[in-house]
């Protein structure tokens, strides 16, 4: 199992700027975002227990200078801790499901987790099989789209801390009854035929 976190809107408090949609395209936009502090700490958190915990994160292609500026942001934010962290940054408009799949090397499953604030990746994450968390953040979550799980901004680190490890603890649990499953004698005849 493995957790994704999307970046802007998520992790750094993209929107709060009211000339976001324009700002964003000019350089030093997206190293000068502050962090939503309790999702970090969360992160942090995690990062140290766990290696699969990953940023997953987008990039408008004519801003080709917003991947450096990204990893930036998260040097400056995390410190030496960030050497360990795996960063995927992909295209807007892909589907961040796919660039995960890569990553990790398998299908996605119910216990593989993106925390992300726009919906339609949400929707294409568990399209491929994974769960999606929607953040809520100061503009989203207020259309109605998206029934799933949430997690606010204005939560703690501790509650946002306890949900992952929900899904952490479960997924664990489902990996363990499946290699369990995969060693049984039914498996194995099921496989044979």
């Amino acid at each position: 199992m493995a957790i994704f976190f999307d970046m802007d809107g998520v992790m750094a408090q993209f929107y709060n700027d009211p000339d976001f949609l324009t700002n964003m395209h000019k350089e030093g936009y997206f190293i000068s975002l502050q962090p939503y502090t309790a999702l970090c700490t969360a992160f942090r958190i995690l990062h140290k227990v766990r290696q699969d915990i990953y940023i997953l994160t987008a990039y408008h292609a004519e801003d080709p200078w917003v991947p450096h500026e990204k990893k930036l942001w998260t040097r400056n934010m995390f410190g030496q801790d960030a050497a360990d962290f795996d960063m995927i940054i992909c295209p807007c408009g892909t589907n961040k499901a796919e660039y995960a799949e890569q990553k990790i090397g398998r299908k996605l499953r119910r216990y593989d987790v993106l925390v992300d604030d726009h919906t339609p990746n949400l929707q294409h994450w568990q399209a491929a099989g994974g769960t999606g968390i929607k953040f809520i953040n100061e503009i989203n979550g207020h259309g109605g789209k998206w029934k799933g799980e949430r997690m606010s901004y204005t939560s703690n680190y501790g509650a946002m801390l306890a949900m992952l490890m929900r899904h952490i603890l479960r997924g664990e649990t489902f990996e363990k009854e499946e290699k369990t499953y995969e060693r049984s004698e039914n498996y194995q005849r099921a496989k044979a035929v």
